[in-house]
């Protein structure tokens, strides 16, 4: 079950970086229309907000507003060739669609507006295959940055508001979301905010918007979240204390954890107890590398495992090793390929992304690499290597613990753009 099951999206400064010819155009329109003087306002909080609300900050009221407007218009158009959709938003959409995502685009533009081809659309080209439709300034009686827009989506659709994650750049997107009660993620690759906003997430790529969608829910049933901090408690009293009676303690409280996972989990207790019993001293999280080989023809390499699952090379950071010389050894344990590390990609917790949970917390770094030397041969723990291109992906069977869909896709964008920032949890 996805963590949301409806995302929707801004427009400008969010899927399409128009920052600058919108901004640069009404200054320009301000200044030919108002020769010799400054905007009466800071312009940076008016990107996103509807253009006549735009003009009447700037003092174009009356008879001037349909002026302002087309003398705007006409600077922007002058502008268009710096308007193009941010690296991987196309990408996010079609990956959202893929797992059942709905998008919908939520934006300051007109359903009516002027006829200039993208630059003027609710929904341009680009996007169209994969979001189902748009909720327009004009659809509603007050548009953002009041909620009516996401509340219109709310009433037409019959969603939850617990299942809508809404994204965009401005305060206007953000008040529209926190009005309607619904999750609100900031896309930090096109704000231009300097304020921190108390939102639910961060995104720093329309990719990473994939990940925060696809997620399992960030919910932990009660026995889950109590017999995490019971462990989190055993292990760090057994690290410190040297009373032997709170040892004793201690040493009960870790087994009546491991008995509450056995009895709610429907597991053997024995392997209940090994599982919790993996690290010793304070408390902290494990860490896991996984390398993402990626050919010339945009195909990754995965192993078969004994199992019979697919999943990128990679397993625990041992002991001596770093985050790169670790995911080099997976590689070439596994796939018996010499690789190079090109870039990291994501740091995840792999309970927010990954099925079953855990008791204890890992942290999964995922490296883009570039093959090398491959001479695959079945091993103890692998007995298949090949590429796969994304679509060959979406029929495989996945050992979901350790890489997901999502993660695989996440990988290959960043291999098809080299400005990817890394996602970070």
């Amino acid at each position: 079950m996805p963590r949301y099951s409806h995302v929707l999206v801004d427009l400008d400064g969010t899927l399409v970086d128009s920052r600058k010819a919108n901004m640069e155009g009404m200054l320009a329109m301000f200044h030919r229309l108002r020769p010799g003087q400054e905007p009466p306002c800071d312009p940076d909080p008016l990107f996103g907000v509807p253009w006549h609300e735009c003009l009447n900050r700037l003092g174009f009221l009356g008879a001037e507003h349909d002026l302002a407007s087309k003398a705007w218009l006409e600077e922007v158009v002058a502008r268009s060739g710096t308007v193009r959709p941010f690296p991987g938003a196309v990408a996010a959409l079609r990956c959202l669609r893929e797992h059942g995502i709905r998008v919908t685009v939520v934006t300051a533009r007109l359903r009516h507006g002027p006829d200039i081809g993208d630059l003027g659309s609710c929904l341009p080209l680009a996007f169209s295959p994969y979001v189902e439709g748009a909720i327009c300034a004009d659809d509603v009686a007050c548009p953002k940055p009041a909620p009516d827009q996401a509340l219109l989506y709310l009433e037409r659709t019959g969603a939850r508001r617990e299942e809508v994650l809404m994204v965009g750049d401005s305060m206007s997107d953000y008040s529209c979301a926190t009005g309607a009660g619904i999750d609100f993620a900031l896309a930090m690759w096109g704000t231009a905010l300097r304020e921190h906003l108390r939102c639910a997430h961060h995104p720093l790529s329309p990719m990473e918007v994939v990940s925060i969608a696809v997620g399992p829910r960030h919910e932990d049933e009660p026995w889950m979240r109590w017999t995490r901090e019971m462990r989190a408690i055993a292990q760090s009293g057994l690290a410190y204390t040297e009373n032997p009676f709170d040892r004793e303690r201690f040493e009960r409280l870790g087994e009546l954890a491991a008995e509450m996972v056995a009895l709610c989990a429907d597991r053997p207790l024995q392997a209940v107890r090994g599982a919790l019993s993996l690290d010793s001293g304070y408390a902290t999280p494990k860490v896991e590398t996984r390398g993402a080989v990626v050919n010339a023809e945009g195909e990754v390499l995965l192993v078969k495992e004994r199992s019979g699952l697919w999943t990128l090379p990679g397993g625990w950071c041992d002991e001596g090793q770093s985050l790169r010389s670790n995911t080099l050894k997976e590689i070439l344990e596994e796939a018996g390929m010499e690789a190079s590390v090109l870039r990291l990609i994501a740091l995840q917790n792999r309970n927010l992304h990954n099925t079953p949970r855990y008791v204890h917390d890992v942290i999964k770094a995922f490296f883009l690499c570039a093959p090398g030397r491959w001479a695959f041969a079945p091993n103890n723990e692998t007995v298949d290597c090949r590429y796969f291109s994304e679509p060959e992906l979406q029929a495989l069977a996945l050992r979901e613990s350790t890489v997901t869909l999502g993660q695989l896709q996440m990988c290959l964008e960043a291999w098809r753009n080299p400005g990817m920032a890394p996602l970070i949890d």
